[in-house]
C-alpha cells in the first residue's frame, strides 16, 4: 500500500509551489512514503509525488556541486531551486536542510484532488482540532476517492489499514 506524508504546512505548499520540493530539518526520519501532501487549516488539493531526498544537504551552489545524487537531471533541479531561493529572498537558501524533491504540480505523477479537504474536526469545547501537528501518514488509496472532509479521508484511511 502507497502512503503520503501529510506535513504541517504553514509555508512549505508555497515552497511546493515555487520550487516543487519540501524542506525539513536535515536527516529528519519518516517512513517509505511514495507522495507528500500539504495541511494548513485545509488539506491541498496537490499530492506530488517523491522523486528523490536527500538526507542532508545544504541550500548553496557549491554545497550541491559536491554533493551527491540519483541523477545530474537532480542536480540541475537543485541550482534551480537555489537560484529561485536567491530571486525570491527564500530563508531556506544557504540553510542545511533535509531536501525532498517532488513532481511538479502539472506533472502527470501529481495526484490532483478536485477540491481542498476541508477540516471539520473539532475539539471537545468545540474549537477546530488540526488534523496534522509535525505529520501523519496516510494512504494514497484514502485520497483517491475524494473525500470532502477531514473526517471522512480519516474515515477511508482506518478502512483501508484494516
Amino acid at each position: 500500500m502507497s502512503e503520503v506524508l501529510l506535513v504541517a504546512a504553514s509555508t512549505a505548499f508555497d515552497d511546493y509551489r515555487l520550487y516543487s520540493a519540501y524542506f525539513c530539518r536535515p536527516n529528519k526520519t519518516f517512513r517509505p512514503v511514495s507522495h507528500v501532501a500539504f495541511y494548513s487549516g485545509e488539506v491541498e488539493p496537490l499530492i506530488p509525488k517523491i522523486l528523490d531526498i536527500i538526507d542532508e544537504l545544504e541550500l548553496s551552489e557549491e554545497a550541491i556541486e559536491r554533493c551527491t545524487l540519483q541523477t545530474s537531471l537532480h542536480r540541475r533541479v537543485l541550482l534551480a531551486i537555489v537560484e529561485g531561493m536567491r530571486a525570491h529572498s527564500s530563508s531556506w537558501r544557504g540553510r542545511r536542510v533535509k531536501a525532498i524533491l517532488l513532481s511538479s504540480h502539472s506533472a502527470q505523477d501529481t495526484v490532483k484532488l478536485p477540491w481542498p479537504i476541508r477540516n471539520d474536526l473539532h475539539t471537545e469545547s468545540g474549537g477546530t482540532k488540526p488534523l496534522v501537528q509535525g505529520f501523519r501518514y496516510i494512504p494514497l488509496e484514502a485520497f483517491i476517492e475524494h473525500p470532502r472532509t477531514t473526517t471522512e479521508l480519516l474515515s477511508i484511511a482506518a478502512a483501508k489499514r484494516k
